[in-house]
């Protein structure tokens, strides 16, 4: 917690939220992992390079970061991918 606790926490406003229902609506993710959703609104709103994640279902997912860069621009990466991996 040490290491993280420097970095800013991001907050939840309007804008992400509508982008969520966006993302959802425009069936890029599906309604169940809505909390997928927002973590790419959330990125994305905030102007974030980068999301790394383990989660290859729903948002490290060659077809689904396709859908969802119609809706929003965002990458979206496992953390092996930057390094090469």
């Amino acid at each position: 917690m040490e290491i993280i606790g420097v970095f800013p926490v991001l907050e939840i406003t309007e804008e992400p939220e509508l982008l969520t229902k966006a993302i959802i609506s425009s069936g890029a993710i599906p309604q169940h992992a809505v909390r997928d959703a927002a973590h790419i609104a959330v990125n994305a709103v905030n102007d974030i390079d980068y999301l790394l994640t383990w989660n290859c279902k729903h948002l490290a997912n060659a077809q689904i970061i396709r859908k969802v860069s119609v809706v929003c621009n965002t990458t979206i990466y496992t953390p092996e991918e930057p390094m090469g991996g």
